[in-house]
């Protein structure tokens, strides 16, 4: 096989390996015990409970201890749909457990308020499926790793072996065959390696470059409205080994006071100056990389920013001599007088020091939100 068909059947078994993780194990019997329990429930969510009995039914098995179960709960208003919520966890084998998901649906809200206005009974209630999970996510990603170090291990048996410079010795008749060409630098590194941006910074062995456009005010809706200034529009990277050393976010950054005020009109909530290169890749913690952010949305969670990036980090610690990872952020705004982005798509390739490459992800979309008793909060102005 060659690189291209290691390349495409790489892809294809990372592909069918992640669908594992949607994959059920029928060797389990899983049945409610009694009625949901409900707490918690009002305008903007309600916890849903559920005890559950186990029983491994699998043959010429042995019973493990416990198992990945993934509960899904439809939940009904005066009889019409209101949402539901989903939630993995896990069970003991053979004995009974619980599971929890809490509804946050505007379907939920807008029925509660409703109902709470109207006179009479309402009854709600909620139904609940239980399945085991064939293969946990932690398990699936072992598979990917296993699968990425057979990819690296099979390329770089495909790797081309260099023509043997020329030594000093007797110089061949011109009747002979041509003397071996020996390759050129840019034919054994990555290509952002060889090809670097004007503008770009060092970065360990590789470099970052950051880019910016004017806003008519660093903060919008401040009274009076900021001064002028510039926002993050764009950071891109060549991220190598050794890999280059980051800062912590810091300083009054374009956006900033606009979430503060908006944070506070909305019931709090903790900011951050989420890095578009990030710190564990070697990004600054200055104005040109940062944006304002939710903690707990964008910056972390899952997925958030932080997903992709310790993807990112894990892909270069794993890079050989010559390779690199070509890495992408880039902020959307709103409108030309935004200071805060809605969203940030990111993109990440490895690049082979043979010329070849293997997406990491790309064009992933990770929102400026928080989720705020049951509604989404956009950060972006």
């Amino acid at each position: 096989m060659g690189q291209a068909e290691v390349n495409s059947l790489f892809r294809d078994l990372v592909s069918n390996a992640k669908q594992l993780e949607e994959s059920f194990d029928l060797s389990y019997q899983f049945t409610a015990k009694g009625s949901a329990k409900f707490t918690g429930c009002g305008p903007g969510a309600c916890r849903v409970t559920v005890i559950v009995n186990s029983r491994f039914v699998g043959k010429d098995l042995e019973a493990p201890k416990t198992a990945s179960a993934t509960m899904t709960v439809t939940m009904t208003g005066d009889g019409r749909p209101v949402g539901g919520c989903t939630t993995t966890g896990t069970l003991p084998v053979n004995a009974t457990g619980q599971l929890s998901c809490t509804n946050t649906s505007p379907a939920w809200t807008s029925w509660y308020l409703r109902a709470r206005n109207q006179r009479g009974t309402h009854v709600y209630a909620a139904q609940a499926e239980v399945l085991a999970r064939a293969m946990t996510r932690v398990q699936v990603q072992r598979i990917v790793d296993e699968l990425q170090e057979w990819l690296d291990d099979a390329l770089s048996r495909l790797q081309p072996t260099p023509s043997p410079t020329p030594t000093a010795g007797p110089v061949p008749s011109s009747s002979a065959s041509p003397a071996p060409i020996t390759p050129s630098p840019s034919s054994t590194r990555a290509a952002c390696l060889v090809s670097r941006p004007s503008g770009a910074k060092s970065s360990g062995g590789g470099w970052i470059l950051n880019t910016t456009q004017p806003v008519t005010h660093r903060n919008k809706t401040t009274a009076p409205a900021g001064r002028p200034g510039a926002r993050a529009t764009q950071a891109t990277a060549c991220l190598t080994k050794p890999r280059g050393q980051g800062s912590a976010a810091q300083g009054d950054i374009t956006g900033w006071q606009d979430a503060q005020i908006f944070a506070a009109a909305n019931g709090g909530g903790r900011l951050a100056r989420c890095h578009l290169v990030a710190n564990i890749l070697g990004g600054k913690g200055i104005a040109v990389n940062l944006v304002p952010c939710w903690q707990v949305g964008m910056n972390t969670g899952t997925p958030s920013m932080r997903t992709y990036e310790s993807d990112t980090q894990a892909a270069v610690g794993r890079l050989t001599t010559g390779e690199a990872v070509y890495y992408q952020v880039t902020p959307h705004y709103r409108d030309a007088t935004s200071t805060i982005p809605k969203s940030v798509t990111m993109s990440a390739t490895v690049q082979m020091s043979n010329g070849m490459t293997r997406p990491l992800f790309s064009g992933v979309v990770i929102p400026n939100d928080r989720t705020v008793g049951g509604r989404l909060l956009n950060l972006g102005n």
